[in-house]
């Protein structure tokens, strides 16, 4: 059961893994741009 509900959310793990990278580059390069054009990707799927 636990592994169904691993697997069942996994997609939303990876994607919240990736919007989590690009905040972290976002910081080391000091710029919003990429942190801006994901949120708006993912406010069009909402």
């Amino acid at each position: 059961m636990t592994v169904a509900a691993i697997e069942e959310r996994l997609p939303d793990l990876v994607e919240a893994r990736d919007v989590v990278e690009s905040f972290h580059d976002m910081l080391r390069r000091k710029s919003s741009g990429p942190l801006l054009s994901r949120k708006m990707q993912y406010d069009s799927l909402a």
